[in-house]
């Protein structure tokens, strides 16, 4: 396996990890040791400059690249992501997106990139903060496994490939519901259509399920839940560069004035010597200068185009939020039907609208069935369209419902 697009020069001494229910200051110097447990930053004495990001404000996924040739896959790579949208989603700084080479064919190489969202919220955007990275890069996995654990009071689930994670998610509850825990299943059945697992043959739990859950689990995934302590978090040797597009910029305009400062200083001690040599050293200083300006003035319109891209992000919803996962609403929508007296012959998602079709044997089952949708919890975030169905001549009765997701966004 390999990485790409990586910083190796910052090695901090701590650093902020989400636990199960709050964050954990680890000092990593010599054996790792949990010196502190905050429920926010402000109760903290001083703020480290590395933080772990939750697994919510990650992408992390596979994705197969058609080719072998090592000096193709970053632009490769970059076209894939444009191709699905995912470059004006994500909140990089840099040219290339991070990731990791998974498995090398002939002809194609596995890839598993890792974006950062742009909704990411301001308390993460603390001037302190240098060292941003993923929080399930920090653990090692076990081969070939479904690991399940709880961040800030919501469960994860990662899918690891030999000894690399390939896929990770953040559910939106706190308990394993049965709905989440058919997510999983759902993510599973995809991922294997992907060819990006192998042969899974463990589920480990750092974060203990009720003994329903535990069940439940088993029966849907076919694997015995083993319940193991959380490892100690150890840096990567060389970590991704998942620093926020306005952190960067900040960090930017430090470095400017902090040079600027320097070339001050320079100036001011060299005035004692001839004026001549001076005025000649301030106007170089000063090209310098006006050089770094006009650098960061072309870097602005960049990512001042990261507020716009919230629009977009609410569009991709559909493939990377659970709620909003097409193969989970139909599924979900199936459950509803009668088993006999009727039946879907449309089911379309575009975008935030939801529609569906189909036919009943009379007005009152089509009628029930709409409103056991509406009542449903996965469709508690939608607001509904549900014209009287029409009555055919078999005596059928054709339904036709539209929804609309109730959190979508318009672009400003």
């Amino acid at each position: 396996m390999s990485a790409s697009n990586k910083i190796t020069s910052i090695k901090p001494n701590s650093i902020l990890i989400p636990g199960e229910t709050d964050w954990e200051l680890w000092e990593l110097r010599g054996r790792p040791e949990k010196r502190q447990t905050v429920s926010t930053f402000d109760q903290l004495k001083k703020i480290p400059s590395a933080i772990a990001l939750p697994v919510a404000h990650i992408q992390t996924f596979p994705l197969w690249i058609g080719t072998s040739e090592q000096t193709l896959i970053p632009e490769m790579l970059l076209l894939q992501l444009e191709k699905r949208g995912l470059t004006k989603l994500s909140d990089l700084h840099s040219e290339y997106p991070p990731y990791l080479t998974v498995n090398r064919e002939p002809t194609r190489t596995l890839l598993v990139p890792s974006l950062l969202t742009n909704q990411l919220p301001d308390r993460y955007k603390n001037s302190a903060f240098r060292y941003f990275d993923s929080s399930h890069r920090l653990f090692p996995f076990t081969p070939q496994s479904i690991t399940l654990w709880k961040e800030l009071n919501r469960w994860c689930f990662a899918f690891v490939r030999d000894s690399q994670v390939v896929f990770t998610q953040s559910l939106s509850t706190s308990d394993l519901t049965p709905a989440s825990i058919q997510t999983i299943a759902n993510t599973w059945l995809q991922l294997e259509s992907e060819n990006a697992l192998g042969n899974l043959l463990h589920l480990i739990c750092w974060s203990a399920p009720s003994a329903e859950a535990s069940l439940l689990l088993e029966k849907q995934l076919s694997l015995h839940p083993q319940i193991q302590t959380k490892p100690s978090p150890l840096l990567p040797k060389n970590h991704f560069s998942l620093t926020p597009s306005e952190m960067h910029l900040k960090q930017i305009a430090q470095k400017k004035k902090k040079r600027i400062l320097l070339l001050s200083l320079l100036f001011l001690l060299g005035y004692g010597s001839t004026l001549g040599t001076s005025a000649w050293d301030f106007f170089k200083k000063q090209k310098e200068i006006n050089q770094m300006e006009a650098e960061v003035a072309a870097l602005r319109p960049t990512y001042q185009q990261v507020r716009k891209t919230s629009f977009d992000w609410e569009a991709l919803q559909p493939a990377l939020n659970q709620d909003r996962y097409p193969l989970e609403l139909l599924m979900q929508s199936v459950s509803l039907l009668p088993k006999e007296n009727a039946r879907l012959t449309l089911f379309s998602q575009n975008k935030n609208t939801l529609i569906l079709q189909g036919e009943a044997k009379s007005a009152e089952v089509a009628l029930k069935f709409t409103t056991d949708l509406k009542n449903h919890p996965p469709f508690k975030s939608f607001k509904w369209e549900t014209p009287p169905p029409k009555l055919l001549p078999n005596q059928t009765a054709q339904f036709r419902i539209e929804a609309t997701y109730s959190y979508a966004s318009s672009p400003e």
